[in-house]
């Protein structure tokens, strides 16, 4: 829901992203569920800062804590073998 409030904040440009959102982004970005990473990344500007080391180590810790969906959805989506 919030995602979606920031992406339409954004399109009506009611909303500017700055550095800081894009550091609160990356701070909270293990804690998000995997079907919003994507849209995550783009709405909120931080696909340069995202490499495939970070979301391999999201998707091992998703796997420490029982995320076993997100965990999935995160090997299939990024081919992590």
């Amino acid at each position: 829901m919030l995602l979606n409030s920031i992406a339409l904040r954004l399109s009506s440009s009611d909303l500017t992203i700055t550095p800081r959102h894009q550091a609160w982004a990356l701070d909270v970005f293990a804690s998000i569920r995997s079907d919003l990473v994507p849209d995550f990344i783009t709405k909120l500007k931080i696909g340069a800062s995202i490499t495939p080391e970070i979301l391999l180590d999201i998707t091992k810790k998703q796997l420490e804590k029982n995320r076993i969906n997100d965990a999935a959805l995160m090997i299939v989506r990024y081919k992590f073998q």
